[in-house]
């Protein structure tokens, strides 16, 4: 009688199984289903949550987009050392931020507790310069980078900004 020989396993061969029964594969991998099915969530809320062409941006107020603009006065007189940040805001950040950072119907204000330095330290101002800032508090949309900011410019921009915080009561 003739004995039946082995098939040698190749390398990376698998062992032949029975096939598994759709429960016992679903109790055998649950934690896996349950990541994906948590990421396609989240991915859709993002998705549904984010502004898209189109879309109203007008701030409401305390309303999904945030306060309404804010009332400010312009101030009375800009010390000479925020002068050059005066300028700069207002040529660079005005359109979207207000004339005064009070906000206007496509960009937050900036005179608002957000922006006080314990929650967006200088450094945050700088990098929404540098790079843009993902809509985050706010439903104005995405903050495009400015790339034609100097540091210099950055810095004069943040002392404005900082000096008129305090003027208004935000630090």
């Amino acid at each position: 009688m003739e004995r039946h020989k082995r098939k040698r396993k190749q390398p990376g061969e698998r062992k032949p199984t029975a096939p598994e029964s759709l429960t016992a594969r679903v109790k055998k991998n649950w934690k896996a289903i349950g990541v994906g099915v948590g990421i396609v969530g989240f991915v859709a809320a993002m998705n549904a949550l984010t502004p898209k062409q189109g879309d109203s941006m007008t701030a409401m107020s305390h309303g999904p987009a945030g306060p309404s603009p804010i009332a400010l006065a312009p101030p009375q007189a800009v010390p000479a050392e925020h002068q050059a940040g005066v300028t700069a805001f207002q040529s660079v950040c005005a359109e979207c931020h207000g004339q005064w950072g009070q906000g206007t119907d496509h960009g937050p204000p900036l005179v608002h507790d957000y922006y006080k330095p314990s929650h967006h330290a200088d450094y945050a101002f700088h990098q929404a310069l540098r790079r843009g800032v993902r809509a985050h508090h706010w439903r104005f949309g995405n903050m495009p980078p400015q790339p034609k900011v100097t540091m210099q410019q950055a810095n004069d921009i943040v002392g404005f900004v900082r000096w008129w915080q305090r003027e208004n009561g935000i630090l």
